[in-house]
């Protein structure tokens, strides 16, 4: 990511003498400026699809450094001009190996180079100033007033379908989740909280509606919209829900495990503190609070991969870790399968729409697909990776109409969607599966039952 030019251009003080305009029907140039509440915005052409318009690096909270680390966001209340051409700071995360000596021994394919190597998020800038915002909306065609989705990003809290989307930084590591004995915790879920609140603010200044938000995340992105879902039942602001690969009934939530008295010992020992206990945004009854329906009842699409472990199985080789296939067979149930398929049932007991996939392949392998951007051109290895693939473009065209199909009616959208999908429940065969490529280059989806 770029680091955000918080100086303007001469083009953005030119821009800036007009007053900003708000969205209005049939009225739209490519990247105007938008008032927001954090200031007007001016933003530019998608660099790939040029009739979208991008606007980055908006701050929607207070930066959280000096005597603002380590407390609770604050939102950004501005009237100066933002320069939104530039994504904001990365926020501090911990890095994954970036030696890439030992992935030909691994037998990694060249797209799988490419794809561990963005784990050390090389060329990244970082700084605690992070707490930005970016949309990305094309409000002169389709729908008045757009379906949003608002994704939030994995990591182990460590690292064109005619919808407005969204995403944002949030606080990560000890910054995010520091353990500070008689403080706020759990700062970086108060982060997307607040991001959240940014989006029910402005979004309809970009074309979206605010009614209809919908978060979606992966892995660690994926848990924090379970956590969402029971920290704040009195005020969802979304109206859908849609977790890939990752609950906070596993490992893979990174904080229900985690006790109070745990992240004080890591805060003291300055070691990777995840998260805590607060019984404010999380809780240590989430059984009870299940079986009493504490929790949002509204539309929820969740799933997992067939090989959740694939990725960490390389990474682990990096380190010259080796375990057998039962070791990982049970690591894919325990972590993701299992934490997915309660999920699920909780769901379902509280009579919540539900709907539950399984993808063909690795831990975040989807994620390029799903946003149309999986890596092409030389690796790093100097071979050359193709251009996507017919079934990429299929399973990849199926898989966005599915999200926004969801994302503007979580209730009964996917119903209908292409032949129909059907609600998950135990009586039947209703998990959604994603097959890989045939040997004709085809993608296909079946329907499978969960025991």
């Amino acid at each position: 990511m770029g680091i955000p030019s918080r100086s303007l251009s001469l083009a953005l003080c030119v821009a800036s003498l007009v007053d900003a305009v708000n969205f209005e029907p049939g009225n739209w140039t490519i990247g105007q400026v938008v008032q927001t509440s954090s200031g007007s915005v001016f933003g530019h052409p998608a660099s790939v699809y040029q009739e979208v318009s991008e606007y980055l690096g908006i701050p929607y909270a207070v930066p959280p450094v000096g005597n603002l680390r380590w407390t609770t966001p604050q939102m950004f209340s501005g009237t100066d001009p933002i320069n939104g051409t530039d994504y904001g700071f990365s926020c501090p995360a911990v890095i994954q190996p970036t030696d890439l000596s030992n992935f030909p021994r691994l037998n990694v394919t060249t797209s799988g180079l490419t794809y561990l190597s963005l784990l050390s998020q090389t060329g990244d800038k970082f700084d605690e100033d992070c707490i930005t915002i970016n949309v990305w909306t094309k409000p002169q065609s389709g729908e008045v007033k757009k379906a949003v989705l608002v994704w939030i990003y994995g990591g182990e809290f460590s690292s064109g379908k005619d919808v407005v989307l969204v995403s944002f930084n949030y606080r990560l590591n000890i910054f995010g989740f520091p353990g500070i004995p008689d403080s706020t915790q759990n700062l970086g879920l108060l982060d997307q909280r607040l991001a959240i609140e940014w989006v029910q603010k402005n979004i309809e200044a970009f074309g979206g509606d605010a009614s209809r938000i919908t978060l979606f995340g992966q892995s660690a992105g994926g848990a924090s919209v379970d956590y969402y879902t029971y920290a704040w039942t009195s005020d969802p602001i979304a109206h859908g829900f849609i977790e890939e690969s990752g609950s906070l009934f596993g490992p893979a939530g990174g904080l229900g495990a985690i006790s109070a008295e745990a992240a004080a010992s890591n805060w003291f020992n300055l070691t990777n503190a995840l998260g805590c206990v607060d019984e404010m945004i999380v809780f240590s009854n989430y059984k009870q609070r299940s079986i009493s329906g504490n929790l949002i009842k509204l539309p929820l699409l969740l799933g997992t991969t067939n090989n959740e472990a694939g990725l960490l199985r390389s990474l682990d080789g990096l380190l010259n870790l080796s375990y057998p296939d039962p070791y990982w067979n049970a690591f894919n149930d325990f972590v993701f399968v299992c934490p997915c398929s309660t999920r699920a049932n909780i769901s379902i007991s509280n009579r919540i729409p539900t709907w539950r996939y399984g993808w063909f392949a690795w831990h975040s392998s989807e994620l390029a697909v799903l946003f149309n951007n999986t890596p092409n051109g030389q690796g790093l290895n100097g071979q050359m990776i193709p251009n996507n693939t017919e079934a990429e473009i299929q399973i990849g065209s199926y898989m966005r109409g599915a999200c926004a199909t969801f994302a503007k009616d979580p209730m009964n959208g996917l119903k209908s969607y292409q032949d129909g999908r059907p609600q998950y429940d135990l009586s039947g065969n209703t998990l959604v599966r994603f097959l890989g490529p045939d040997s004709y280059g085809k993608f296909s989806t079946t329907q499978a039952k969960y025991i």
